[in-house]
């Protein structure tokens, strides 16, 4: 369901298929383990998701607040059209910053002084 990635001090947490209880308790743990690593910058990429429970999402809501109090944010990256509407349903959109592309939310770490650098 997860695959992780690695950009300078960014973690990409690559997600797929389906979000639902199970897989959201599961990308918990591994914000967890990535917060106790001190691993505090995260991308989540929706590019290859289907379906978000709606129900789970305050669960995101929990671990950016908890990111940001140790000086790190949770960005979302490719989010489809129903991503998106699920996000603004329960107004995610309004609390974590959502991209057009992974490579654009891992630059937004940097600020724009390091947009030009090339990211593979």
């Amino acid at each position: 369901m997860f695959e992780m990635t690695n950009f300078d001090d960014v973690a990409v947490v690559h997600l797929s298929g389906e979000v639902s209880h199970f897989e959201m308790k599961e990308l918990e743990a591994m914000l967890r383990k990535l917060t106790n690593s001190k691993k505090v910058k995260v991308v989540l990429n929706f590019q290859k998701v289907d379906h978000v429970n709606y129900k789970t999402i305050s669960r995101l809501l929990e671990r950016a607040s908890r990111l940001r109090s140790l000086s790190g944010d949770l960005k979302c990256a490719s989010l489809n059209s129903y991503t998106r509407n699920i996000f603004r349903f329960t107004g995610l959109d309004q609390a974590v910053e959502a991209y057009d592309s992974v490579y654009d939310a891992v630059m937004s770490f940097n600020g724009p002084q390091e947009r030009h650098r090339t990211w593979h």
